[in-house]
């Protein structure tokens, strides 16, 4: 490393960076990012860092990798199961943090001796609250919530990518003929199917869950849908709340 002009060089960039005036995000703050929200906060001032020190085209790579990377892992959650893909991206967390902290330290270490400053994590830290808060708010709402339904007399039939739109449609009319779906007495229903079993999920008042009679009804159901529309294949439903998240299954 050479001091040019209040610059400084290190031995493995090209690039001059400017340090004095600077400010700069510690890097060691990164790990404590990644824990509490993920990789991609941190990830975005890393590579602020580098635009800060004029390495442009650093930043600009290092924020499309970022973005691009994590984009992949939250993918990931729709088909590995839920359980390992905590650890994973846990681990992955951990790791980019590490990586960012030791690719960081030297240069973050030479600008403050060149007269740069420490750059403050409370903004960064409050958008990623927000940030975060919304997308769990999101996730909640709609995890349960599959993207395809169809409308019968005005009530939404929500079904997923292992239910075919046969057996939608013939579920929709037969509860509309039966009276369940009406005009005047709106419902959102969502069927499923795992494996053999289809899972009718309705939404209830949950000061009924413990409701006998609403069992009871809940099982004759189950009858009449495996004998008229499922072809005697298992049912069960399950009482739901707004969100269709579980809370209580009944099965035949």
């Amino acid at each position: 490393m050479e001091n040019i002009n209040g610059s400084i060089r290190l031995n493995d960039e090209k690039d001059i960076i400017q340090s004095n005036g600077k400010k700069l995000w510690n890097p060691k703050g990164f790990l404590i990012l990644s824990i509490l929200f993920s990789f991609l906060p941190a990830a975005v001032l890393y590579s602020l860092n580098y635009g800060r020190l004029g390495l442009s085209k650093k930043r600009n790579i290092s924020l499309v990798v970022s973005f691009v990377f994590f984009t992949v892992m939250i993918s990931m959650v729709f088909v590995i199961n839920l359980g390992i893909m905590k650890s994973i991206f846990y681990g992955v967390n951990i790791g980019a943090a590490i990586f960012m902290n030791n690719n960081q330290a030297k240069i973050f270490e030479n600008h403050m001796k060149n007269g740069g400053k420490k750059a403050s994590y409370i903004v960064p830290t409050l958008i990623s609250i927000v940030i975060t808060a919304v997308i769990l708010s999101v996730a909640f709402y709609s995890i349960n919530i599959p993207d395809q339904k169809l409308i019968f007399k005005g009530n939404e039939l929500y079904y997923t990518e292992r239910i075919s739109r046969q057996d939608v449609e013939k579920l929709g009319i037969y509860l509309s003929e039966q009276g369940f779906l009406n005009e005047n007495q709106k419902a959102s229903i969502k069927i499923d199917k795992l494996w053999n079993t289809y899972k009718l999920s309705l939404i209830i008042d949950k000061t009924r869950i413990e409701d006998k009679e609403l069992e009871q009804s809940a099982k004759d159901m189950i009858n009449e849908l495996s004998k008229n529309v499922f072809n005697d294949n298992k049912v069960d439903i399950v009482f739901c709340d707004n969100v269709f998240k579980p809370l209580k299954t009944i099965t035949k």
